[in-house]
């Protein structure tokens, strides 16, 4: 089943055992980064409804969220991270976890077996298709 993330703007950064103040410097130092103009440049230009024809609209589990998939496999490039090292850095590296709209400390919305589903699903689709998600979705950020 296809559901839409709406990333920071309607999600409450949640870190346990921080106070306010300790997030607010954290989003404070993260502006300016990469990562930040990342999550600005890439993650908030992914439109995922493009991407709504590869899930069942009715039944089924809701999918992880398509724009942090998108941009992980984006941000893995760009790094040069293998799959196993982009899941470590989502898990561990707030800087990552914030350029790919992961503000929950408290999960990781996804695997390596939900990424290789994914672009399963993705190749599936433009075989059948003739329609590339990928490229499609890369023009909206290059």
């Amino acid at each position: 089943m296809f559901r839409k993330n709406f990333g920071l703007e309607e999600t409450q950064m949640n870190i346990p055992s921080f106070t306010n103040g300790e997030i607010d410097q954290f989003l404070d130092r993260i502006k300016g980064t990469e990562e930040a103009s990342f999550y600005e440049q890439v993650f908030k230009s992914i439109d995922e409804t493009i991407f709504s024809p590869l899930y069942c609209s009715d039944n089924g589990r809701p999918n992880a969220p398509v724009n942090t998939i998108f941009s992980a496999l984006v941000l893995k490039n760009r790094k040069g991270w293998s799959y196993s090292e982009l899941i470590k850095q989502l898990r561990f590296n707030l800087a990552a976890r914030y350029a790919v709209g992961i503000f929950d400390l408290q999960e990781i919305p996804f695997n390596e077996a939900t990424i290789f589903n994914f672009l399963n699903r993705v190749k599936n689709y433009t075989e059948q298709n003739g329609i590339d998600l990928f490229s499609e979705t890369c023009t909206l950020f290059s």
